[in-house]
């Protein structure tokens, strides 16, 4: 019963995370999967200069509902592991997944953060450890068999991020590591 349950909410956390809204003076004001976001080509080149192994990036899509439903103001998280197909590694509703950085960067706002600590070789051979994982729909970072995108990172980063209160249980939002004194601030988008 408990496995219906966690399938049941997992299809509709996902189906929601597919939802974007455009406001109500649109006539079909939510639409599934909607293109035209704000991170550019321009945007890509510079951060392409700028963007090591090991660093973070966080992201914001403004128009999905999902949006709305987590705390803080950036909703996801993604671990930069490079290579010559510069590939980030990510939790969707899929799971942990190795994705091309220009698909990753198809949002409105990117942030990239790089930690300060000399924890990032053990850091990125932690994070392919953790590719096809599945996703945590209940964000229960006391369970290490399934990853939330946030979760992934807390794992690479542990040391370097405290975890908050929520919900009645310690979790790790984008935010929480954006505020943490141990990553520097490498390129925002809404600074540009």
């Amino acid at each position: 019963m408990i496995k219906l349950l966690y399938k049941l909410w997992s299809k509709i956390i996902t189906f929601l995370g597919d939802i974007k809204f455009y406001g109500y003076k649109h006539p079909f004001f939510i639409v599934l999967n909607a293109p035209q976001d704000k991170i550019e080509g321009k945007h890509y080149r510079e951060i392409a200069k700028l963007i090591k192994p090991g660093d973070v990036l966080l992201s914001r899509s403004d128009r999905y509902v999902s949006t709305f439903l987590i705390p803080g103001y950036w909703t996801h998280a993604g671990f930069y592991w490079g290579g010559e197909e510069e590939r980030v590694i990510h939790a969707t509703s899929d799971g942990v997944v190795i994705e091309d950085i220009i698909n990753f960067l198809r949002t409105d706002h990117v942030a990239i953060l790089r930690p300060k600590e000399q924890y990032v070789e053990r850091a990125i051979e932690l994070a392919k450890t953790m590719i096809n994982q599945e996703y945590d729909f209940l964000f229960n970072f006391d369970d290490s068999n399934r990853l939330s995108c946030t979760e992934l990172i807390f794992c690479c980063y542990h040391q370097s991020i405290t975890p908050q209160k929520r919900f009645g249980k310690m979790t790790v939002n984008a935010d929480d590591i954006l505020g943490s004194n141990n990553f520097e601030i490498i390129w925002n988008s809404d600074k540009v």
